[in-house]
């Protein structure tokens, strides 16, 4: 009975912080998308749309489908998830690359839409597997996110303009 609940504290604590991390970086993100110029905005967006293509790749889906992550199991979704826990630490080395200013703006743009990806897939795991806990913020935050990269994608596939990105971006209340 105590391990149980010592269990559930500790899963409820972990989906918490998932949540709170996740509000922190949309609404940092937000903030420097909006500081940001279209050409800038551009990059960000090529680099979800790598993720996108990649990840499909890799669990043999369509990039749409893992966009959303949908059709993944949760065994795939945590794969997924320490994947670009690892690929965000090449990330952060290249941000600190003091050498190359292209190495350190690609660890910019990559970090950022791994980041996004991180948010996207952990809200989804969280969702699968402890709907009850934090569930509408968890929700709230997969739909930001889920937007915000399928807007990415429609920029960077020539269906959209910047502005509409924009729009969005501005239009976000994350908290």
């Amino acid at each position: 009975m105590v391990l149980k609940w010592l269990f559930k504290k500790k899963l409820l604590a972990s989906v918490q912080e998932h949540v709170s991390f996740s509000e922190e970086f949309l609404t940092k993100f937000q903030y420097l998308l909006m500081q940001k110029d279209e050409a800038a905005r551009l990059k960000y967006a090529t680099a979800v749309t790598t993720l996108i293509h990649d990840t499909g790749f890799k669990f043999s889906v369509r990039p749409e489908t893992a966009l959303y992550g949908d059709t993944l199991t949760w065994h795939q979704l945590g794969e997924a998830i320490d994947d670009w826990n690892i690929a965000l630490e090449s990330a952060e080395r290249l941000m600190n690359n003091e050498i190359s200013a292209t190495a350190k703006s690609y660890g910019v743009y990559t970090g950022h839409a791994i980041l996004l990806f991180l948010t996207i897939y952990q809200m989804k795991f969280d969702q699968q597997q402890f709907p009850e806990i934090e569930g509408e913020r968890v929700s709230k935050l997969y739909r930001d996110a889920t937007k915000l990269a399928e807007l990415f994608w429609e920029v960077t596939s020539g269906n959209i303009a910047d502005y509409h990105l924009l729009r969005f971006i501005q239009s976000l209340e994350i908290r």
